[in-house]
Parts: C-alpha cells; sequence; structure tokens
C-alpha cells in the first residue's frame, strides 16, 4: 500500500476509534450494553432483512442507470454486484476500491469499460444530489425549533454543492486536456455523453431517486424496529425524518464504513427526539453490526462472480 493511502488508511482508522471512544466516555458502556440486552432475535432478524432491502434498492439504481446508458445487465448481476461491493466496502480502506470491483465486475457482464465506471460514477454522484435533498427536506419538516439553526444551514449548504455536481460532469469534455491527454479527453467526452443521456431523461431521474427514497424508507424502518425492541421513544415519523441525515453523514469519506461518524450523527440528532444517549449508541452500533450482516451474502457471491467466464467490452 502507497505510503499517502497507508495514511489515510490509518487517519480514518484514527477518527473512527476517536469518535466511539468519546462517545463511550461521554455515555456508558454498560448503559449502551443494558440497553442493547433488549434486543430479541425476531427483532434482530427484521432488522437486518430491512437492511438487505436497503442494500437492494441500491443495486436496483445502480441497474437503472446503465439501462438509461443504452445498456444492460441482469437484475440478479446488478444486485449481486451491489452486495458485493458494500460487503469489500466494510473492510476496504476507501469506498473508491469498492467501487473499482463495481466496475471491474460489471465490465465482465459484457457492458464495457466505460458504461461500468461512468454508471458508477453517475450513482453515487446522484445518490449524493437524492439524498442531500431528502436528508434537507426532512429536518425541515420534522424540526419544530428543536434543531440548531447552523445544522439546518450546514446541510443545505451541502444540499446545494450536490445540487452543481451535474455541470462538471455533463461539461467534463470541455476540460482542457485533449493536445496533453487525448485518452483523458475521450474518456471525459464519455462521460458527459453518458451524463447527458442520464440527468436528461426524467424517466430514469424520476425511478432511481424512487428507488432511493424506498432504500432510505427501508433504512428508517430498520432503525425504527430496532428502537421499540430496545424501548427508545423513537416514533416511525422521527426515524424517517432523521435518518437520511445520518446516512449522509457517514457516506462521508472520512471513517472506515462510516464507523464512529454514524454513531456521533444518530447520539447528536436523536437527543435532539429525546432519546437517552446510552440508547441512541446502542441502536447505532446494532445498526452497524446488522449491516456487516447483511453484506456477508456478498462474500459468497464474489465468489461466484470470480468463476464466471470474462466477456470485457472496451
Amino acid at each position: 500500500m502507497p505510503t499517502s493511502r497507508t495514511f489515510f488508511f490509518a487517519l480514518k482508522v484514527f477518527i473512527s476509534a476517536l469518535l466511539i471512544t468519546y462517545l463511550f466516555r461521554e455515555t456508558s458502556w454498560s448503559d449502551a450494553w443494558r440497553a442493547a440486552h433488549g434486543l430479541s432475535a425476531l427483532s434482530l432478524l427484521a432488522g437486518t432483512l430491512l437492511l438487505t432491502a436497503y442494500f437492494f434498492s441500491s443495486g436496483v439504481r445502480w441497474l437503472i442507470i446503465i439501462r438509461s446508458l443504452g445498456s444492460d445487465m441482469r437484475t440478479r448481476d446488478a444486485t449481486s454486484i451491489t452486495f458485493v461491493a458494500y460487503f469489500f466496502n466494510q473492510f476496504l480502506p476507501a469506498t473508491v476500491g469498492a467501487d473499482i470491483v463495481r466496475m471491474w465486475q460489471s465490465a465482465r457482464t459484457g457492458i464495457g469499460i466505460p458504461v461500468a465506471i461512468n454508471s458508477v460514477v453517475l450513482e453515487r454522484a446522484s445518490n449524493l444530489i437524492c439524498l442531500a435533498i431528502l436528508a434537507e427536506a426532512g429536518l425541515l419538516l420534522w424540526n419544530d425549533g428543536q434543531l440548531p439553526a447552523e445544522i439546518l444551514w450546514g446541510l443545505g449548504a451541502v444540499c446545494l454543492a450536490a445540487l452543481a455536481i451535474p455541470l462538471p460532469l455533463l461539461f467534463a469534455n470541455r476540460l482542457p486536456i485533449g493536445n496533453i491527454w487525448p485518452r483523458a479527453f475521450n474518456s471525459a467526452e464519455k462521460l458527459a455523453r453518458d451524463s447527458g443521456l442520464f440527468f436528461h431523461s426524467p424517466v430514469a431521474v424520476s425511478l432511481s431517486s424512487l428507488a432511493l427514497v424506498a432504500g432510505q424508507a427501508a433504512f428508517a424502518l430498520a432503525a425504527w424496529t430496532l428502537a421499540q425492541a430496545l424501548d427508545i421513544p423513537l416514533d416511525l415519523t422521527s426515524c424517517l425524518a432523521l435518518m437520511p441525515a445520518v446516512v449522509l453523514v457517514s457516506s462521508l469519506p472520512i471513517s472506515i464504513a462510516g464507523w464512529g461518524v454514524r454513531e456521533y450523527a444518530i447520539v447528536n440528532l436523536l437527543g435532539y427526539a429525546g432519546v437517552p444517549a446510552a440508547s441512541a449508541l446502542a441502536l447505532s452500533l446494532t445498526l452497524g453490526a446488522l449491516s456487516i450482516i447483511a453484506t456477508l451474502p456478498g462474500a459468497a457471491l464474489w465468489l461466484t462472480l470470480r468463476r464466471r467466464p470474462t466477456d470485457i467490452v472496451t
């Protein structure tokens, strides 16, 4: 591993460990452990299934984007590759590594390397845009004066920045690199073309947005189901409103698979909903653990995909 990658990986581990340690110091490990004792096997199974549906929706959203680019892939392949990517995301130093796995495996299905790369880029971009809008809308609709103004303004700034993402993608072919780096210019042209195909398609944008909303609803339902098992005074409306912001913050590439960042966000946001810190921490750690379990099928699917014949189209 290059020195720079080793440094950033170590930094992410440090941030995750620092945040979790801080939360345990501020609350209590024993209190969180006692809160977790309320979890039943049925609630854990329900939470895992809902998180599986959350990951499945990501595969569907990616497939919609692939088809908007004029290519096709079987639903089974798209969802299988997505679970493999999420599985690797739990253990790789960066989400980029998981995205490379997704690009490589999707290219092997025959959709071609340019579509494989651009579809993942567009899935990431559209996910950030929709998630930022959903998170901001959720907090604004839920807020009744409890949330500090800086949280709403800060998330609003993220939302505005996310809305500007299509511009560099649509105009990637305008970069002055044609004479310096012809191959990069050709890739930029293809990215601009594919971005236009997706962002200029109301059907594709609407369907991918609906898939994201469905996935976030599944995640919020998982959090609510576990909250009920933990006897946390948290209603479903609050989960639906607050969890998109948690997912958005957790997706920032500053920790290992969102650990620490997710816990900090849940403890603080649910604190405004009257949830004790120890209970919120137990909920967050359970969500993280079940997320790993929900992605375990990706390990078996990875072995299956590795044995599949290669059909790469450049």
